[in-house]
């Protein structure tokens, strides 16, 4: 079983405390601290469809509030509109109105939507966007890995788990992710004997195969070649019998002559 990835409802949680904690968007614009707080309020009494136009309002006004609008998809997602979800984190991760740290989250969040919803490879890319956009993003890596053991990619998936410890030493969960690395090496070891063995006994019966072959056309050559033999021995044996009759036929002729010949001196002497 993969290392858990960071938990979907523990995390939410988390991160509406920390977003519930943070100031207001804009001290210079009064009402949107508390139109954040309305909206964290709703979604924590999961009021999910009073909490998206409230974000929506706050979305607007300050187009580069990075919490606002990770939490406006969540909301979505949670309303059941996984793919309004989406359609946004699609295109705020490379909406040059959020910095480069809050472009990576948000394809953090999409990697996380689309494992959700079993899109593993789809997941897998978006782990290495959020990544690519914000290097602090460490528990990127532990659920990359988890994603790319559900894929079968092992090698891959070890890596990405020897990265983790190495950024995350002390983390809580590292014996059973070393623990997950040493059963995915043996399932690679098992999976190249097995591939071996598969591959010999192919072989082997590619190799039987060809004796099989070989033998079968040994076997028919052999029996033309007694078919021819025997076909020669029966013409053989008819050019015989046709020459004996020939044979016959002459001397018959003879005999013919001698008869006409002795009935011609019997004439004489009559």
């Amino acid at each position: 079983m993969p290392v858990a990835s960071v938990p979907i409802f523990p995390l939410l949680v988390a991160f509406l405390l920390f977003l519930g904690s943070a100031p207001a968007v804009s001290a210079d614009q009064p009402g949107e601290g508390g139109l954040w707080e309305r909206a964290v309020e709703k979604v924590q009494f999961r009021n999910y469809h009073e909490a998206i136009p409230l974000l929506e309002v706050l979305v607007e006004r300050e187009p580069g509030n990075g919490q606002a609008f990770r939490l406006l998809a969540s909301v979505w997602e949670m309303a059941g509109d996984p793919g309004t979800a989406e359609t946004l984190l699609r295109q705020g991760m490379d909406d040059s109105r959020f910095d480069r740290e809050i472009r990576g989250r948000i394809a953090f969040d999409l990697a996380l939507l689309l494992g959700r919803q079993d899109h593993q490879e789809a997941s897998v890319a978006m782990y290495s966007a959020a990544i690519e956009r914000n290097a602090t993003l460490v528990a990127a890596y532990l659920n990359r890995a988890n994603s790319r053991v559900g894929l079968g990619e092992y090698d891959l998936a070890i890596r990405d788990y020897e990265r983790y410890l190495a950024l995350r030493p002390s983390d809580p969960q590292r014996g059973e992710i070393r623990e997950m690395i040493a059963l995915l090496r043996e399932t690679i070891r098992a999976e190249e004997v097995r591939r071996e063995e598969e591959e010999r006994r192919a072989r082997e019966e590619a190799e039987a195969r060809r004796i099989a072959e070989e033998e079968r056309r040994e076997r028919e050559e052999r029996e033309r070649q007694q078919a021819a033999a025997r076909r020669q021995e029966m013409m053989d044996a008819v050019l015989e019998s046709l020459g004996s009759s020939r044979e016959e036929a002459r001397t018959f002729e003879v005999d013919r002559e001698d008869i006409r010949d002795f009935d011609d001196d019997l004439d004489i002497l009559d």
